[in-house]
């Protein structure tokens, strides 16, 4: 193996796990915080109980659970990276699962 092969190698091994933890934390970061959003306010039922969460995946922490028939004001909709939509509550900054309101209830609400 000639030198620069020799370093070659050893410069991969001792950057990888760097780039590793430094992807992972900034992802673990941004998945439940605040995003920006929202214009005009719809209000829709929910259709069964729906926990409100930190952000747009059920891994954010629950901060309230509204009973099925509960009117909220949604401020916005979004998909998170699974692809799936979620309302962002008008008040303030949490999030609420889309399969927990009517299919018609996003044409209402504009995109976050």
């Amino acid at each position: 193996m000639t030198k620069l092969a020799v370093l070659g190698a050893i410069g991969v091994l001792v950057l990888a796990p760097a780039l590793t933890a430094t992807t992972a934390s900034a992802a673990t970061s941004a998945d439940c915080g605040a995003r920006p959003g929202g214009g005009w306010v719809y209000t829709a039922k929910t259709k069964d109980s729906s926990p409100v969460r930190t952000g747009p995946y059920e891994a954010c922490a629950k901060r309230k659970t509204y009973a099925a028939g509960k009117s909220v004001q949604l401020a916005c909709w979004l998909t998170n990276s699974y692809g799936n939509l979620w309302y962002k509550e008008n008040s303030s900054n949490l999030y609420i699962y889309g399969g927990h309101f009517a299919a018609s209830v996003k044409s209402h609400v504009e995109e976050c």
